[in-house]
């Protein structure tokens, strides 16, 4: 038991790493999956969103949910069911098919996430400090989004749609035997006297919600996601606009996104050993502002190395703010409440890219792509006021 509990750490940073690998490795080609088997344009979109829009639904009930059950039960199961979703990726044989996958994989992504931030949390860790425990966090998830991209481009390509998911599904299937290797610790409140109820879930919710640097944190997430949301959907039209040629457009898009997410992985925990000696907010202030200014110079770049120099910055922003926000968000919240607080975090870090790249979209429609991302600059810009006023009041 002893060992197993000084492993827990680590085998909490591989199984953050497998689960958001899964999701990350089917960006690359999911559009062109559901096109191969008859989806039409809007089809596409909805078999895109479902996952996002199934896991926020569920998310605050699971949350709840885990204030009874142990959270290692709840990452088990939500491993399982990625798993088992992962194989029925590979015998759809229509686009209703691949939507009802989608929903049934967003249902274990709902229960997986606030379980393994909840957890991080929570275990006694050698690095004591919530900022760095959450840079290592963030880190984990940084590897996965980029070796997902990686790994889902080369092996779709190479040996196929099907080998991907059986590949990804084989380890997931691992990660739910390993999540029942974790030594969970105690809680901090007596759960013999825990009454569940929908009653005291909206009172929870409220309770979080009243608590501004929860709230900050929050909406700070979404702001930087709908960034996030404004590059993926603009991007290709942009290098459009600014004369990059369409053979190589793709190539340098790979290039931007790989430098995004290199910056970010390697500047996590760093950033957040500073958060836990600098404080919350000037990291938070500090990365909505890099951010904001990153999307408003990169409307007018026209130069591709300097464009590699804005991603480079843009990943150094989000580098700042994930540990300082994700450390806010377990810190602001009650101990029972972690796994909800972390439903809602996860809940506006998805929704931020569902919201921003059709909204940033629309905009770019009704003007140009460079239109588009100049006005995306503008949602972290409010958050970076926001919290300045909050700093000054401190």
């Amino acid at each position: 038991m002893r060992l197993r509990a000084r492993l827990t750490p680590v085998l909490l940073s591989l199984l953050t790493f497998i689960i958001y690998l899964d999701t990350h490795s089917l960006h690359p080609f999911l559009a062109d999956y559901a096109a191969a088997l008859g989806a039409l344009p809007f089809m596409v979109g909805l078999i895109v969103a479902v996952y996002s829009l199934c896991a926020d639904v569920l998310e605050v009930p699971f949350g709840y949910l885990m204030r009874k059950l142990k959270r290692k039960l709840f990452l088990a199961a939500g491993l399982l069911v990625d798993s088992f979703s992962m194989f029925l990726y590979s015998i759809c044989v229509s686009p209703i098919h691949l939507l009802g996958v989608r929903i049934v994989h967003g249902a274990g992504g709902a229960v997986a996430g606030p379980a393994i931030m909840s957890l991080t949390a929570d275990v006694p860790h050698p690095l004591a400090r919530m900022g760095a425990r959450m840079g290592l966090y963030g880190a984990s998830i940084a590897l996965a989004a980029t070796a997902g991209w990686l790994l889902g481009g080369v092996i779709a390509a190479k040996l196929g749609y099907d080998w991907l998911f059986y590949v990804v599904a084989c380890l997931l299937l691992i990660g739910f035997i390993g999540a029942f290797l974790l030594v969970e610790p105690k809680r901090l409140f007596e759960e013999e006297e825990e009454r569940l109820s929908i009653r005291d879930l909206g009172r929870s919710l409220a309770q979080l919600l009243r608590n501004r640097r929860f709230a900050l944190s929050c909406f700070a997430i979404l702001a930087h996601m709908m960034t996030m949301g404004a590059i993926v959907a603009l991007l290709p039209s942009f290098f459009e606009l600014i004369g990059v040629e369409e053979a190589v457009r793709p190539m340098y898009i790979g290039m931007f996104l790989a430098t995004y997410g290199v910056v970010w992985l390697i500047l996590q925990i760093p950033l957040g050993f500073l958060s836990d000696r600098v404080g919350r907010t000037f990291p938070i202030v500090a990365g909505l502002g890099l951010a904001s200014a990153c999307m408003l110079t990169l409307s007018y770049c026209q130069i591709f190395h300097m464009l590699l120099v804005i991603a480079a910055v843009y990943g150094a922003a989000y580098a700042m703010l994930f540990p300082a926000l994700c450390a806010t968000v377990v810190e602001e919240a009650p101990p029972r409440d972690r796994a909800l607080a972390s439903g809602l975090f996860h809940i506006m870090f998805t929704q931020g890219v569902v919201v921003g790249a059709p909204l940033f979209g629309y905009v770019a429609e009704i003007s140009n792509p460079a239109i588009g991302l100049r006005v995306s600059s503008l949602a972290p810009l409010a958050l970076f006021i926001a919290a300045l006023l909050l700093l000054r009041e401190r």
